[in-house]
């Protein structure tokens, strides 16, 4: 990510996913518009998945400012070029948190597009079983949501540990100890 936006010429670096079907037909005018928001530098918005039983519209949720927050953004969304090359880009080192670098980056600067952007297929597999993962994987869905955690390997745990470290390094509020 960090040499497309050094090589982009648009002021957008729109990330698309590899099960798009289409894009709305007007998301390059919603996208230039958002953009036109100096405090925003990351945009995100709503999406509708393509079923069995036909389209169904998802709204992505509002940013609350939970720091701890890393999925559940939806499929596309956009960060400014100029903003991202001059934070110095995504830590290459914890690319296993590249994402969520990006997300803490940003953090109080990212913007919800209340427009669905985009029509994605509906993911295979068992829908009781997609179902259980989602509440397992997203806090505040069921039982068990927010436990993600539980379930990562080392090198991914250890990646995340650090890029929210290095968040709290930049909002000067790690406690060296």
């Amino acid at each position: 990510m960090n040499e497309a936006a050094q090589r982009a010429s648009e002021k957008l670096l729109i990330f698309l996913p590899p099960d798009l079907l289409e894009l709305a037909d007007d998301w390059k005018a919603v996208f230039t518009e958002a953009a036109e928001n100096s405090d925003c530098v990351f945009f995100y918005g709503n999406y509708t998945v393509r079923g069995e039983t036909g389209d169904i519209p998802h709204t992505t949720r509002e940013d609350i400012g939970d720091i701890t927050e890393r999925e559940d953004w939806g499929p596309v969304w956009a960060v400014n070029c100029e903003w991202l090359n001059q934070s110095g880009g995504l830590d290459e080192i914890h690319h296993r948190a590249a994402f969520y670098d990006l997300l803490l980056k940003s953090f109080s600067r990212r913007c919800h597009i209340d427009a669905s952007l985009a029509l994605i297929a509906e993911p295979p597999g068992n829908k009781d079983t997609v179902a259980l993962k989602s509440k397992l994987f997203f806090p505040g869905r069921g039982a068990l949501g927010g436990f993600s955690y539980l379930f990562m390997d080392k090198e991914e745990e250890s990646h995340i540990e650090q890029v929210f470290y290095n968040f709290l390094k930049r909002q000067h509020v790690w406690l060296e100890g």
